[in-house]
């Protein structure tokens, strides 16, 4: 196992990562700016985003302005970006790299992650969010081989993890790496709780990350299965707030914090910021914790599907 402290996680390269960090999908623009200057007056310091979020420009700028304003350095700084499903042509990699550090405008990325197993065809022009599509409306995979992205990734930057994998598609790079995957970031909730796979990654020392913390997915995707579960409405965590004097969000980030997880919601609001950082001066009893882990829904508890790339061969559910 690393070592957990209170609110932070050592990854096995030594780099220390908040538990709970910011998470900025699908905020753009100035609307992402302003919160993460909130996020960040209200003591956020590690911030999650990708090149398919379309806003590392805005990440980058409100990093930026808040260490020249507030004589914060940029190690004060966790900052996850991603790897893009149709950048994995080979020699893609390390030109995205560069590209989304011009637009974050920073020096390095603390954490690389590769967004997704599957790859796509790009269109002609890489920075473009379009989807190239065969005569049946399929969209059109390239199926480049995981271990073939992470050998080029290697050559590029140390800081290496994952994401939406399972732990058959851990175990090949495992098999090649020189830097081992220090991260898998996945759909994790009292629902879906992913209890066998982060029994694996604690074996191997990767961490995991809980995006959709807070339930499933509300916002609609096109060509995609998403469900809502609106856990601010659910009994069991409405209950458990009750006895604890805390809200919902805090219950569900709670859940995945005291199991070594590291969360990453999102919100504009000043005070759901506060709460969402307030994990650490309470803890559930026994019973609370049992009937959380009672809500485990295998299968039918994952909100988000990808079922538009499903003929990938590295299709991982």
């Amino acid at each position: 196992m690393f070592e957990v402290r209170e609110k932070s996680v050592i990854l096995e390269n030594g780099n220390e990562i908040p538990l709970v960090g910011f998470g900025t999908w699908p905020m753009k623009g100035d609307e992402c700016y302003h919160a993460i200057r909130k996020a960040i007056e209200n003591g956020y310091r590690h911030f999650d985003t990708a090149f398919h979020y379309q806003n590392e420009d805005a990440v980058g700028r409100a990093i930026n302005d808040a260490i020249e304003e507030k004589k914060l350095t940029r190690s004060d700084f966790f900052v996850t970006s991603k790897l893009a499903d149709h950048h994995k042509m080979p020699g893609t990699p390390t030109k995205m790299i560069d590209h989304q550090l011009e637009k974050l405008g920073l020096e390095y990325i603390d954490l690389y992650l590769i967004h997704s197993p599957w790859s796509l065809v790009p269109t002609e022009d890489l920075l473009s969010m379009e989807k190239k599509k065969d005569a049946s409306g399929k969209l059109e995979m390239i199926d480049t081989p995981l271990t073939e992205t992470w050998r080029e990734l290697e050559k590029a930057i140390k800081s290496l993890g994952v994401s939406n994998f399972s732990s058959s598609q851990i175990s090949d790079i495992l098999k090649i790496c020189k830097h081992r995957p220090q991260m898998n970031q996945v759909e994790c909730h009292p629902l879906f709780p992913q209890d066998e796979l982060l029994h694996f990654c604690h074996e191997e020392k990767i961490n995991l990350t809980a995006y959709s913390p807070l339930g499933g997915v509300s916002r609609e995707i096109a060509e995609t299965k998403t469900k809502n579960f609106e856990f601010m409405k659910n009994e069991t965590i409405l209950k458990i707030a009750a006895e604890l004097e805390k809200d919902p969000a805090q219950v569900l980030l709670k859940f995945q914090v005291r199991r070594g997880i590291i969360v990453i919601p999102k919100s504009a609001n000043d005070e759901r910021q506060k709460s969402n950082k307030d994990l650490f001066s309470f803890d559930f009893s026994k019973e609370q914790l049992a009937e959380l882990e009672s809500m485990n829904g295998g299968k039918e508890g994952r909100g988000w599907t990808e079922e538009r790339v499903s003929h990938s061969k590295y299709f991982p559910w």
